[in-house]
């Protein structure tokens, strides 16, 4: 997993630890590493004060939430 700020990740891991507990699904892009060392650059916006996806980085993380969707539903 990419570093990501520690209160970030808790968060990710409190989300999957609670969808479970109740039989929920849960996605999770942090621990589904669909953001990796060779695509941050394309998929996250770094200037200053910014580290969002960028419009190339929505496309493809609602490409990869669409896929991951659809295989839960299946």
């Amino acid at each position: 997993m990419l570093p990501v700020e520690a209160a970030t990740a808790r968060i990710d891991r409190d989300l999957a630890a609670a969808a479970a507990a109740r039989g929920w699904w849960y996605i999770s892009p942090l621990m589904q590493d669909w953001i990796t060392t060779d695509n941050y650059a394309a998929v996250i916006d770094t200037g200053i004060g910014r580290y969002h996806p960028t419009t190339l980085g929505h496309r493809y993380l609602a490409e990869r939430l669409a896929a991951a969707v659809g295989a839960l539903t299946r």
